[in-house]
C-alpha cells in the first residue's frame, strides 16, 4: 500500500510530474512525450485492440490536460519535454565496474509495450554504456 500512496496522482502530482525525466541523462535529445508518440505508433495500444494492454508507468499529454491533479504542472511539461539539457544522472566509468550481471531481456509478449518503452527511454544512457 505504501508504493501506491507514493505514486498515487491525488496525494503525490509530483511523482508523474517528475517521473518522466528519469531517462533524461545530460544533453540529449527532447522527451516530447515518447511513451505517447511510441503508444500511437503501435496497433496494439488502440483502445479497440484486445487484449487490453497496459502502458505502466508511461506518462501522456492527456493526463495533463484532465487530472485536475495534474493541470497545474501542463506548462512547465510542455517545456520540460522540449528540453534537451540535463544534468547527469548515470556515470558510465561507474556502471562499467558494476559486477551485476544486466537482467535479461523479456522475450514474452505481454511486456512488448515494457521493452519498447523502456529502449525509447533508455536510449540516451544505454548507448554510452560499455559492451
Amino acid at each position: 500500500m505504501r508504493a501506491f500512496e507514493r505514486t498515487n496522482t491525488r496525494t503525490n502530482p509530483l511523482y508523474w510530474t517528475l517521473q518522466e525525466f528519469i531517462y533524461a541523462d545530460g544533453d540529449t535529445m527532447p522527451i516530447r512525450w515518447a511513451a505517447a508518440e511510441e503508444k500511437a505508433r503501435r496497433a496494439e495500444f488502440d483502445t479497440l485492440a484486445r487484449p487490453l494492454m497496459f502502458t505502466g508507468e508511461a506518462m501522456f499529454p492527456w493526463m495533463f490536460e484532465q487530472m485536475p491533479e495534474l493541470k497545474p504542472f501542463k506548462p512547465a511539461m510542455d517545456l520540460l519535454m522540449e528540453d534537451t539539457s540535463w544534468d547527469k544522472i548515470y556515470d558510465p566509468q561507474r556502471l562499467a565496474c558494476n559486477e551485476v550481471p544486466p537482467r535479461p531481456q523479456c522475450t514474452s509478449t505481454t511486456c512488448t509495450w515494457t521493452r519498447a518503452c523502456s529502449s525509447i527511454r533508455s536510449a540516451a544512457w544505454a548507448t554510452r554504456m560499455p559492451g
